[in-house]
């Protein structure tokens, strides 16, 4: 989960300010505010539902606690297989996702230069 973590951190932080100017070109509205508590929320949202998954996965493929270290070979090899198939699914997915990203760096860049001549440089 450490490596979704900090793509997600990244990310977010990095696409924040361009949605920020974006909505301000259309609506003369800036709500870093909102866009930065949405952000905290969403990714503590994601971190329960994948502790929650985690526990289900668990359980589908028959981990045994009370086994401890001594699960069967099948149970590894499936503790294995699930624990990097979805990680790489859900990487795959966010990747499609941001490549249909509207937010290019040539329409940052007009946008930053419409809001510039509006009201200045920031």
């Amino acid at each position: 989960m450490a490596c979704g973590a900090v793509m997600y951190w990244v990310l977010m932080n990095s696409l924040i300010p361009d949605v920020c100017d974006w909505e301000e070109h259309e609506t003369g509205l800036r709500r870093e505010g909102f866009y930065s508590s949405m952000q905290g929320w969403i990714g503590k949202a994601g971190i329960a539902v994948a502790f929650g998954m985690s526990g289900i996965i668990l359980g589908l493929i028959g981990f045994k606690q009370e086994l401890g270290g001594s699960q069967s070979v099948q149970t590894i090899f499936l503790m294995r297989g699930m624990f990097a198939i979805f990680p790489v699914l859900f990487g795959v997915l966010a990747l499609v996702l941001v490549k249909y990203y509207p937010l290019t760096v040539q329409k940052m860049a007009e946008v930053r230069a419409v809001l510039e001549a509006r009201r200045g440089a920031v």
